[in-house]
């Protein structure tokens, strides 16, 4: 476990060491290089950011990376309006067929009552029970 320990202590202290040793050279004509000790003869040393080391230019970088989230976003945006009107399309669809179906029921339920009182006119089932299973089913549907 303290061997452990100190290996890790030993490789935290490699790794800040190798980070500090990185110089940014800048020449008389403005051009950026990079070195491991110090800037040869000619050239200046710039002061780097503190935190990790990169040589990729971060105003590009960010410029790119912001189209990339926008076009992303908008894309994402339009998928979205996209499954949002599905959704209401397959609500309506379901809506009409629902209606349907109470129609349908209601009709029955109407026909059935204007047999009953036709003389002379029968009914597969007795009369109470037809009615009676017409009206559970208009209550299981959710018809008003």
């Amino acid at each position: 476990m303290a061997r452990t320990m100190l290996l890790g202590a030993l490789l935290a202290g490699l790794v800040g060491t190798a980070q500090a040793a990185v110089q940014r050279c800048v020449d008389a004509h403005g051009v950026v290089s990079y070195v491991a000790d110090y800037c040869p003869a000619g050239q200046r040393a710039e002061a780097r950011p503190p935190g990790a080391f990169s040589i990729v230019d971060p105003g590009a970088g960010r410029d790119a990376a912001l189209a990339d989230y926008r076009r992303d976003a908008a894309a994402a945006s339009s998928k979205q309006a996209k499954q949002r009107a599905a959704r209401e399309r397959q609500a309506e669809t379901e809506a009409r067929k629902q209606a349907a179906h109470c129609r349908q029921l209601q009709n029955k339920l109407a026909d059935l009552t204007v047999r009953q009182g036709q003389p002379g006119k029968s009914t597969r089932r007795p009369p109470d029970t037809a009615q009676t299973r017409l009206q559970q089913q208009l209550a299981e549907a959710g018809c008003a």
